[in-house]
């Protein structure tokens, strides 16, 4: 179990430095965007339109190592109380109720990425980009927050932390 769980963990480490290289890309087009804009005086529309992709894809991709990092935003009113074993079925049980609703985005996001794949969505832009790309991302950022929620389980069930 242990070696799922460091799998897990190490694929989702990768996972954050993809996001942040893909932040990293993100800022270098919204600063050409504001160069175009204000300094060429020509806006760049495909640099607001691929920002926006970017944006969803960071979104999603990044999930699965925010939960790594635990680093989700949570209301720690009444989790900050719980203490011992209640808190480990407050744990397991949070878990799996977000398991089971990632798996529903998982598979109502492939759906629609097939639909938009097949009736071929784009976008209204002048880049006419392809959306089941872009839609896309959102199940497979999901498929990684899910391993890691499986990750977390396993750990909470064996007991012991990687």
């Amino acid at each position: 179990m242990k070696k799922i769980v460091r799998i897990i963990d190490q694929i989702n480490e990768y996972m954050g430095i993809i996001t942040g290289l893909t932040i990293f890309i993100l800022l270098v087009l919204a600063t050409w965007g504001v160069f175009s804009r204000y300094v060429l005086r020509r806006p760049s529309h495909i640099a607001l339109e691929i920002s926006g992709y970017l944006m969803v894809a960071i979104t999603f991709f990044g999930s699965g190592y925010i939960l790594l990092k635990s680093k989700h935003v949570n209301v720690q009113v009444l989790t900050s109380r719980i203490r011992g074993k209640f808190k480990k079925i407050h744990d397991l049980s949070v878990n799996i109720l977000l398991f089971l609703f990632v798996l529903l985005v998982i598979y109502e996001g492939f759906g629609f990425t097939i639909l938009a794949y097949k009736e071929h969505y784009r976008s209204t832009s002048l880049l006419n980009f392809p959306m089941w790309i872009v839609y896309l991302s959102i199940p497979i950022g999901m498929i990684f927050l899910l391993l890691q929620i499986i990750r977390n389980i396993i750990v909470l069930l064996s007991g012991e932390e990687s």
